[in-house]
């Protein structure tokens, strides 16, 4: 009659002993729920530098005489400003595919040609402030988009964005209509983490 009890108390502090263990680990986020995370932190970084960035010729340092063709190497500068090593080239084509192989972005599609406008509506569903918007005259991986045949800012609301006027090398706020409706494929690239490494 001894026996029993011992058996069931040492059952007992076992699963006490595991149940104390369980709740004791590390929560662990899911590589999607850490992305989502980061984003919510990195994306308003952003866009605060590339506001407190406007006024400025952000193109200066990448060997350009003048700001007119300024607009990746304005966008490189706000980035590297606000922490991100991602991206750094004073041409688009060349800055969407560093952000894209540096794995600490996604991009988002938001006009695949000239028979899509660019909506407010679809802006309003998928954009963020901080996202990067880079705009082409030709699909994205061709090899006609250099000089003007390609735009980029950062947004700083749905349908607002930061972004080098080409007609003084100056960065400003703008309605992104102004700039962005000429080019029919329209990409925005949303930057998780800062750091590449």
């Amino acid at each position: 009659m001894q026996q029993f009890p011992r058996r069931f108390f040492a059952l007992a502090l076992s699963l006490i002993s595991f149940t104390v263990f369980a709740f004791s680990l590390p929560a662990f986020s899911t590589p999607a729920q850490t992305a989502v995370n980061s984003s919510e932190a990195v994306g308003p970084k952003i866009a605060a530098t590339a506001q407190a960035c406007l006024g400025k010729k952000m193109w200066l340092g990448y060997g350009l005489k003048t700001g007119y063709l300024g607009c990746a190497a304005a966008v490189s500068n706000v980035l590297k400003k606000a922490g991100s090593s991602a991206g750094h080239s004073a041409a688009v084509t060349q800055l969407r595919n560093q952000l894209l192989a540096s794995k600490c972005a996604r991009e988002f599609i938001i006009r695949r040609g000239p028979k899509e406008e660019l909506l407010d509506s679809k802006l309003n569903s998928i954009a963020r402030p901080g996202d990067i918007v880079l705009a082409f005259a030709k699909p994205p991986e061709s090899d006609w988009n250099g000089g003007g045949n390609a735009h980029c800012g950062i947004l700083s609301a749905a349908t607002e964005i930061c972004t080098n006027d080409w007609n003084d090398g100056i960065w400003k706020k703008l309605n992104i209509h102004l700039m962005f409706d000429y080019y029919p494929y329209l990409r925005i690239i949303r930057i998780d983490r800062l750091s590449s490494h």
